[in-house]
């Protein structure tokens, strides 16, 4: 039934209705009124009544974008996924991993997908992390649909990924280190994997830095070995980038090297963590610690948790703690804890995932 129908059926019946009530009725009124009335209830009961819109709107048939979504976890989960800080908006931004380009933020309590109308092409493995000194949220690289490295730059506006155009750029790797390096102002990226046709497992050791508009390859006298799944963080205490382990593709580091800003050198430290790739490195500013924890290696997943205290490695007997190599952390200033996205993967296949927090001493996990 149409709304004006209705409206004309509901009329009849209401005008009969009081109109009757104020004098007697008849037998046969009563028959005709109940058989209105029935008429009316089953009319009503059996249409869907349209939701009348307002006299001015106008009824779109293009392609509405979807509205943003809130959840305990990322739907689906993935692996590949890249994590960081934005402190313009003040959330965690998720973008990508497998066969993924979509976009998330963290408000601290949920994921909420979003739906920018411009988003780089499918990837997983790429390297991002926020320039304070430009104040841009940086994306660069991964590995795309084909198997091919990337090489393209992207930043996040808060509303949109916009492609950047560097006149010179690293050459397309995955599975990088990208971080910002607050004594020089400015972002760092170190290894990874040069995948593609002409470099099918290659690992790289050069050294990157980005000053807001172009990429600038170092050139230290020293460096780290080649390697791909290192762990990075500036250590904010000791103004200094930490880079540990990571892997050769064929075996599994465990050594500890710091960047001055124009050099690495290795350290000895007396004690260290076991050997291992795809680790993660935080500093927390709330502590003022550098967390190593999880990561894997030919034993398998690690959950274990360190804590770089300048000189030397401590580790923190904690549980329950995070597992594996499928983990994206940043540190949040909001939450003054270390926000850990980890996929679980049972039988070689992604099962869930979780969000864990570590507040200095514990880990505990949000969903």
């Amino acid at each position: 039934m149409d709304v004006q129908s209705y409206d004309k059926l509901k009329y009849i019946y209401l005008i009969w209705k009081g109109h009757n009530l104020k004098r007697g009725l008849s037998i046969n009124e009563w028959l005709v009124g109940g058989l209105l009335i029935l008429l009316f209830f089953l009319l009503v009961g059996c249409s869907e009544l349209p939701a009348q819109q307002p006299a001015s709107s106008v009824t779109s048939t293009a392609e509405t974008t979807p509205a943003a979504t809130q959840q305990a976890r990322i739907v689906p989960a993935r692996t590949g996924s890249s994590m960081a800080y934005d402190e313009k908006s003040k959330q965690i931004i998720l973008f990508g991993g497998d066969s993924y380009n979509d976009t998330w933020v963290w408000d601290g309590q949920t994921w909420t997908q979003l739906f920018p109308a411009s988003v780089p092409p499918i990837r997983s493995d790429a390297s991002m992390a926020y320039d304070a000194a430009s104040g841009q949220l940086i994306l660069f690289g991964g590995v795309g649909t084909t198997g091919t490295a990337l090489g393209d730059t992207w930043t996040w506006d808060g509303a949109n990924w916009l492609p950047l155009s560097p006149a010179v750029s690293p050459p397309a790797r995955a599975q990088a280190n990208l971080v910002y390096d607050a004594a020089t102002q400015r972002l760092v990226l170190f290894g990874g994997t040069l995948m593609g046709r002409q470099h099918a497992t290659a690992v790289a050791n050069d050294t990157w830095t980005w000053d807001g508009s172009n990429w600038t390859q170092a050139r230290p006298q020293v460096s780290p070995s080649a390697r791909a799944q290192a762990s990075m963080a500036y250590d904010s205490a000791a103004r200094q980038v930490i880079l540990f382990g990571g892997t050769t593709a064929t075996q599994e580091l465990n050594d500890t090297w710091v960047w001055n800003g124009s050099n690495w050198s290795q350290l000895h430290p007396a004690t260290q963590p076991s050997v291992r790739s795809g680790a993660d490195l935080v500093y927390d500013a709330n502590s003022a610690q550098t967390v190593l924890f999880a990561g894997s290696n030919a034993a398998g997943d690690l959950s274990d948790t360190w804590v770089w205290n300048g000189s030397n490695w401590v580790q923190h007997t904690t549980q329950p703690a995070p597992a594996g190599s499928y983990i994206q952390a940043v540190y949040s200033p909001t939450q003054q804890a270390i926000v850990a996205y980890v996929v679980l993967v049972q039988n070689k296949a992604i099962s869930a995932s979780q969000t864990w927090l570590w507040n200095g001493k514990v880990w505990h996990t949000e969903s």
